[in-house]
C-alpha cells in the first residue's frame, strides 16, 4: 500500500521529460554512433561525453560531468524500427540522489511549516512555505534547462556524427 502510494505521489511530483524524435536512420546504425560516445568502464582514458550502458535497442546514460551539475538527468532511450527509419523515445529523470535531496529538503520544510501554523505562529509557518516551493521550484526550472540541454547535444550526436 505505501508503496503503491509513494510511486502515484512520485509520479506527480519528481520532474521527468519524455520526447520522441523520428530518425531516417536505422536502429543499429544510430546504436553504432551513440557506442562511440559512451564510455566504457575498460578505458577509463576514453573521452567520451557520455557514461552509461547500451543494450538492444535501448539504452540508459548519463552526461559525464565536467562540474557539479546537480539536475543532470538521466536519459533512459528506446529505438523502435519503422519503415520511414526509426523511432526515437528519451525519457528524462532525475538520478536517484537528487530525488532524495529534493524529496527531503522540500518535506521537511513544509513539514516544518505544518508545525508553526498548529503552534499558531503563522508568520514563519508562511515563510517555511515560500522556501518550500521556492526550493521545489528552483528544482524544476534547472532540471527542464538541463534535460532540454541534454536532448539537443544527444540529437546532435546521434543524428548529426
Amino acid at each position: 500500500m505505501w508503496k503503491s502510494l509513494v510511486s502515484q505521489v512520485s509520479r506527480y511530483l519528481i520532474p521527468f521529460r519524455s520526447t520522441t524524435h523520428l530518425v531516417s536512420d536505422s536502429p543499429s546504425n544510430l546504436l553504432k554512433r551513440l557506442r562511440t560516445q559512451i564510455f566504457d568502464k575498460n578505458f577509463p582514458d576514453q573521452q567520451s561525453p557520455y557514461i552509461g550502458t547500451i543494450k538492444e535497442n535501448q539504452f540508459r546514460i548519463t552526461k559525464r560531468l565536467r562540474k557539479p551539475e546537480f539536475f543532470q538527468p538521466d536519459i533512459n532511450g528506446h529505438l523502435e524500427k519503422i519503415p520511414s527509419g526509426s523511432l526515437l523515445q528519451l525519457k528524462f529523470e532525475l538520478v536517484s540522489s537528487t530525488k532524495f535531496f529534493l524529496i527531503m529538503c522540500s518535506g521537511l520544510t513544509f513539514f516544518v511549516s505544518l508545525v508553526f501554523i498548529l503552534a499558531e505562529n503563522y508568520v514563519y509557518g508562511f515563510i517555511s512555505i515560500i522556501f518550500a516551493l521556492g526550493n521545489y521550484s528552483v528544482a524544476l526550472t534547472n532540471f527542464f534547462i538541463q534535460s532540454k540541454k541534454s536532448n539537443e547535444e544527444l540529437l546532435d550526436i546521434i543524428i548529426n556524427s
